[in-house]
């Protein structure tokens, strides 16, 4: 039998300003990029978020 352990967290924000700092704060703590997910409404035309 394989068991595998699944952590998941996820995080709500108001202002894509708030987004940027948690995403910068995840890469400083050397969190893997391939395993962050961005989904977002409103988004303006050609806005996109920097990695």
């Amino acid at each position: 039998m394989v068991n595998k352990c699944t952590i998941s967290a996820l995080g709500v924000f108001a202002k894509s300003q708030e987004l940027e700092l948690a995403i910068n704060d995840l890469k400083a703590a050397g969190f893997p990029m391939d395993k962050v997910s961005v989904i977002a409404k409103d988004v303006e035309q050609g806005e996109r978020a920097h990695r």
